[in-house]
């Protein structure tokens, strides 16, 4: 190593890119020979990839360049390390739980020019990124996760000198202790923040191998970007560069809580060579998904249907943590109830039973601990609670229902009656919300804030009161069939059931149309004088952001520092429309209205996206799974615009053929990589492709 390695230089800065909005087609196809013109295929370039160039196909083809500021994301992950990536940068490295901070981004940096086509191993989560300077071809990142181990491995093949930049904690030199190698260690402390004021209960542990002639230089510390919230940044971080000779290497990046442990998982991966752990990562996943099945007859219809099969599927079981819940979307390192709903679909829809049984069977868990559950949890010896306002609903209609389709898929009963006291849990929490038999928002719905106002919170929620009834219908059901409860207390649900769906329609429906809220509900009793949720001041660095609220005399919640400068503003008590809400019954199979009031919605949803007589997605926000929606509720009307609509739904997809939180016309808004999204517009596609009367 060259005197130059122990350099320090603090001029070096990299700034985290923006999100821009570019969207490309995600369809399913082999790489293109014309792209990579003479260049060798994948097997050739890297000694570990010899000998399985015909054993795998790629499909994508995700073009980046430095300075790209297409921010769409693709995902390793093994349950154990979670890894988000932008091209070939790695923008979240979360190990050895899910939710933990994110212990490192890397970004390659030089040569200026240089560029990247990245496309996906079928049947797994093994990316490839091709290497251009200019029209020529110079190598190949091929990146995967060793099975069973918090641990990247990347393999490189390259003509040219390439420079990675790593920001993380302050990296040593820890190379003494391997013979050919170059060894960076570092640690972030007890304390780091996961996500607002969410702090680890533990250090966390990272370790870069790197070939033995490689040069690096480590900056001193940085400071942190000024931002909105203090609250939200990161601890300060260093930055590392080093510099890759021509020809092939191979890094790994290693993760766990303590040093000790960490260094235990490098020497387990160094144990075995890169082409059996790729060749056993490769058969682990094929053999995961060799489990789906489906039934359909989508052959007429020329559906993508088997490459979108693949992509959502890598991409849930990806984000699927060794605890059992799924990840929601980057950059929120938790399991949000209502998350698991879309992921659970998808997943029965599957075949794929035994990871639908996890989700429950995980927050089974969590609620036998804590005898409740919020809106978001995590993973890892220590539990955060992610809480918003009014958690007691919607989140917890949509865990009884999960519950229920699981049942209806497997039969497995004596599993229901396990977990029946948090289903039971569940359902009493709602009624005790209930006020003029109307439920409230739950404050992270997908559409609140973006759509529907906060202040609009405590009104009645047309989704919410849906999903109780749903809910309350088939677990009151079961239980009266089972002799359960006690008389007087099945009495008790049977009527507040009762009442809640006669007065369904004249609680939400006006002028023979379903609407999302209903503002009389804030009317019929008084406003908690605080709650727990998000801050409506916000007027400087001093807000608490998300915290214990209390309200003012226009019925806005504001944290203490905020309170003192409170104003006052006017709100319109008016009703909203928003077409994925008032469908839900087609989402959850239940309805509480007459056939009049659905057709007439549906048509008034139909008129949001349709413009000149045809479907064009509105300039306003909506979530990612608007269309499926529609489709679902067009589907079961056997309408012919099923099929437009279904493929404007493919056509948002991103270049790794997933879905995003929001939209904005075709534009993709917030959280990449969105389960919930991705899941149900597969939900959507299958129903579809397995329909032969459309």
């Amino acid at each position: 190593m060259t005197d130059d390695s122990t350099n320090r230089d603090h001029s070096w800065k990299i700034s985290r890119r923006d999100v821009n909005t570019a969207l490309l087609s995600g369809a399913l196809a082999a790489i293109s020979p014309k792209i990579f013109g003479d260049a060798p295929r994948a097997g050739s370039l890297s000694p570990v990839m010899e000998g399985f160039s015909s054993s795998f196909r790629l499909v994508h083809e995700r073009h980046w360049h430095i300075g790209d500021t297409d921010e769409c994301m693709h995902v390793l992950g093994n349950g154990r390390a979670l890894i988000h990536e932008v091209g070939p940068n790695i923008a979240f490295f979360r190990a050895p739980w899910i939710s933990s901070p994110n212990l490192l981004t890397m970004s390659l940096v030089r040569p200026a020019e240089i560029r990247t086509v990245s496309s996906r191993e079928q049947g797994t989560t093994i990316w490839h990124h091709k290497l251009y300077v200019g029209a020529d071809s110079v190598g190949e990142i091929v990146d995967f996760l060793e099975e069973g181990q918090p641990c990247l491995r990347r393999t490189i093949s390259s003509t040219v000198e390439l420079t990675f930049s790593v920001h993380g904690p302050r990296l040593v030199d820890y190379s003494d202790r391997y013979h050919g190698q170059v060894s960076l260690l570092g640690q972030w402390p007890y304390g780091t923040s996961i996500f607002l004021d969410f702090l680890s209960g533990d250090p966390f542990t990272v370790q870069l191998m790197l070939p033995e002639n490689t040069r690096f230089q480590a900056s001193e510390r940085e400071t942190p970007p000024k931002q909105q919230f203090s609250r939200r940044a990161d601890s300060a971080s260093y930055e590392t560069r080093f510099q890759l000779s021509p020809g092939y290497s191979e890094m790994l990046i290693a993760a766990d809580a303590g040093i000790a442990e960490c260094l235990n998982v490098t020497e387990r991966v160094l144990a075995k060579p890169g082409e059996q752990s790729l060749t056993k990562t490769r058969q682990s996943w094929r053999s995961r998904l060799s489990r789906i099945r489906w039934t359909g007859t989508y052959h007429s219809k020329d559906l993508p249907v088997d490459s979108v099969i693949d992509d959502v599927g890598t991409l849930l079981l990806g984000q699927q943590s060794q605890a059992g819940g799924f990840l929601g979307e980057e950059p929120l390192p938790f399991f949000y109830l209502r998350d698991q709903y879309g992921v659970s679909r998808a997943l029965l829809a599957l075949n794929l039973v035994d990871e639908a049984k996890a989700i429950l069977a995980y927050y089974h868990s969590i609620w036998s601990v804590y005898g409740r559950l919020h809106n978001a949890q995590t993973d890892g010896p220590r539990h955060w609670f992610h809480r918003a306002e009014n958690d007691d609903v919607e989140i917890t209609g949509y865990l009884i229902i999960q519950s229920f389709d699981y049942l209806k898929a497997t039969g497995n009963d004596e599993f229901i009656a396990q977990i029946f006291p948090m289903l039971e849990w569940a359902l009493v929490a709602q009624e005790n919300q209930l006020l003029g038999n109307m439920l409230p928002f739950n404050g992270d719905e997908t559409y609140v804030e973006r759509i529907l106002p906060r202040t609009h919170l405590n009104d009645g929620a047309s989704e919410a009161t849906l999903l109780y009834l749903a809910a309350a219908e088939r677990l009151v059901a079961w239980a009266e069939a089972r002799k359960i409860w006690r008389s007087e207390t099945l009495l008790q649900h049977q009527r507040t059931l009762q009442v809640v769906k006669q007065d369904y329609t004249w609680n939400f429906a006006t002028n023979g149309t379903l609407t999302v809220n209903n503002p009389r509900r804030r009317e019929l009793g008084s406003l908690p004088r605080f709650r727990y949720g998000v801050c409506l001041g916000q007027y400087d660095e001093n807000c608490l952001f998300l915290a214990t609220t209390e309200v003012a005399e226009d019925s806005r919640y504001f944290c203490y520092s905020c309170y003192p400068k409170r104003t006052r503003q006017a709100f319109d008590s008016k009703s909203y429309f928003v077409p994925s809400v008032v469908l839900t019954s087609s989402v959850i199979d239940y309805s509480a209205v007459s056939q009049e009031v659905m057709t007439k919605t549906l048509a008034q949803a139909l008129d949001v996206f349709t413009q000149n007589g045809r479907f064009s997605w509105p300039e306003m926000m909506l979530p990612g799974f608007e269309a499926a929606v529609v489709s679902l509720a067009l589907l079961k009307r056997r309408d012919p615009r099923t099929s437009e609509f279904i493929q404007q739904m493919l056509a948002l997809r991103d270049p790794t053929g997933i879905w995003t939180e929001y939209y904005r016309g075709t534009k993709p808004q917030g959280g990449r990589c969105n389960s919930w999204a991705s899941g149900l517009n597969l939900v959507a596609l299958l129903d579809y492709a397995a329909s032969s009367s459309v």
